[in-house]
């Protein structure tokens, strides 16, 4: 659209976390996953998550300790790393150095985040 509704973006951060430990991970945008029957922009673009999750299964079987693949609300080159673990919240160590979504958005990426509109700058119309 052009433009990012401040909602999707209201109370989110950006964070560095470090990995603490060695990780074997399963290279989901390399040239030759696909011969291996991984199509990972499907995976990261569905929302069937027992798919997903049953993919996830299959490469922590395989001695894998998580993902490196595409994001799927990148511009395209982005790239995330998903390790495996238990289902359900986590909670990390506080971030100094978190910067809040939507300044990155605007600044790093200059884009367009629009703030609804105050009500005093609406006009009613009747049906």
């Amino acid at each position: 659209m052009g433009w990012i509704p401040a909602g999707l973006v209201e109370n989110r951060f950006i964070s560095e976390l470090e990995v603490q430990h060695d990780t074997s991970v399963a290279h989901l945008t390399h040239e030759n996953a696909l011969n291996w029957g991984v199509v990972s922009n499907e995976l990261i673009a569905i929302d069937d998550y027992d798919l997903t999750r049953s993919w996830a299964r299959a490469f922590d079987t395989t001695d894998f300790d998580g993902l490196w693949t595409r994001l799927r609300f990148s511009a395209g080159h982005g790239r995330g790393l998903s390790i495996f673990g238990d289902q359900g919240p986590r909670s990390w160590p506080p971030d100094p150095r978190a910067r809040p979504l939507r300044h990155v958005l605007e600044t790093g990426m200059r884009l367009l985040i629009v703030d609804p509109p105050h009500s005093s700058s609406l006009t009613i119309v009747d049906p």
